[in-house]
């Protein structure tokens, strides 16, 4: 399973999980004060996050085909990179936090964990060990300055 699912279709799978929640679940709806608000703040930033992910990437001409972390040219480790290590992965999650707010269902909250875990498996740990086959000890010196997530 590792790599072969392109995380965006994870991301949108979870938030149609969430979504149907709101459908099956309609009792356990949560008053979340001001949550609409907070839910499409979240949504914004985070698209912005992983917006400024991609942009990093095409600066470097690195690839952003998360299916083939091993044709990376070069290690990013400028602009938001420098905050994260997986801005479109923080970012993927913080619009399902934003859609959990957005919508108020405590069932939909429970899907982003596992959204959580799955990437963090299956996405991520494959994305280092072939960071750290392209880049070894640059990759290696990098993981110890940033955070995975934040």
């Amino acid at each position: 399973m590792e790599n072969k699912i392109p995380p965006p279709l994870i991301a949108i799978s979870a938030a149609l999980l969430m979504f149907s929640a709101t459908i099956i679940f309609p009792t356990l709806m949560i008053a979340i004060p001001f949550g609409n608000i907070i839910g499409a703040i979240l949504f914004i930033v985070s698209a912005f996050v992983m917006g400024a992910g991609v942009w990093e990437f095409r600066q470097r001409s690195t690839t952003i085909n998360p299916l083939k972390p091993e044709t990376a040219s070069s290690l990013v480790n400028t602009g938001i990179f420098q905050y994260t290590r997986n801005p479109m992965y923080l970012g993927m999650a913080g619009i399902l936090v934003g859609l959990f707010f957005y919508w108020g269902n405590f069932v939909s909250a429970l899907i982003i964990p596992v959204f959580l875990l799955y990437i963090y498996q299956f996405q991520i740990k494959p994305e280092e060990r072939a960071m750290i086959k392209l880049f070894s000890s640059e990759f290696e010196d990098y993981c110890k300055q940033v955070r995975p997530w934040i």
